[in-house]
């Protein structure tokens, strides 16, 4: 892993900071932003991963099936 020491400087809500590293137990601004970046990445990849799920969800029960399963499964 390559570290950059780049500064961003960001305008944020004194408020809204100190909440977040209270409630997320971090020590500094530094530690929250990145481990509130890796929260968000991972919060949209399980959202990613969670779509064809979603999409399946979706037509459950619409879908018109005619067969035999008792047949399908002796035929295994």
């Amino acid at each position: 892993m390559q570290w950059r020491h780049t500064m961003h400087a960001l305008v944020i809500e004194d408020e809204l900071i100190e909440q977040a590293i209270r409630v997320s137990g971090v020590q500094d601004e530094r530690q929250l932003v990145e481990t509130a970046l890796r929260e968000f990445i991972a919060q949209r990849r399980k959202g990613e991963a969670a779509a064809p799920v979603d999409a399946l969800a979706a037509v459950f029960g619409q879908l018109h099936w005619e067969g035999d399963l008792d047949a399908m499964r002796r035929d295994q």
